[in-house]
């Protein structure tokens, strides 16, 4: 029960939330640090029903999950907890990047392509997520021209920085 104040609403279950769900996200981070995922997925799941908002929590708690999701079903959890993740913060390239490999490995080609998309816009050079890109549209049947030239005239570019910023990725059947 809420009880209404001048200063808002105050409910004696918010308070206490507030005050046990510190220790429980230290006890989290503490069994990351000993390797103790499933320890730390634990602590993580009970953090989060006081504070669901926290997006790093939410990252920690899948990453938490992520070494034991052996089967396809612990696999989607994990997949579905990424895709929350980037849902509300995207421009979290670890996530992004755990998504896109997972995404892979459960045959999910497109997602795990449109993962690797955002991947490479960011880094064009990483040559692990080119890889699992064309993997990817391996899969689906696609062919791909990698590496195109968008901005040479003649001959190659003096340095790579200029090599890089001017090619792009392009799938022929798109």
């Amino acid at each position: 029960m809420s009880a209404p104040t001048p200063f808002g609403s105050w409910s004696p279950r918010s308070r206490r939330g507030a005050r046990t769900s510190i220790p429980w996200r230290a006890q989290a981070s503490r069994a990351e640090e000993e390797r103790q995922y499933t320890q730390a997925a634990a602590y993580w799941s009970r953090y989060l029903t006081f504070v669901p908002e926290d997006t790093d929590a939410l990252a920690g708690f899948g990453l938490a999950l992520a070494p034991a999701a052996h089967s396809a079903r612990s696999q989607n959890r994990v997949l579905a907890i990424f895709e929350r993740v980037l849902d509300r913060d995207p421009v979290r390239i670890d996530i992004r990047s755990r998504a896109a490999r997972l995404a892979f490995d459960l045959g999910l080609n497109d997602e795990a392509a449109k993962h690797l998309q955002v991947l490479l816009s960011a880094s064009p050079e990483n040559a692990e997520w080119l890889a699992l890109l064309g993997q990817c549209e391996e899969a689906e049947g696609r062919t791909m021209k990698l590496l195109r030239p968008t901005n040479m005239q003649f001959g190659w570019p003096r340095n790579k920085s200029t090599l890089l910023s001017g090619w792009r990725l392009s799938s022929a059947s798109r």
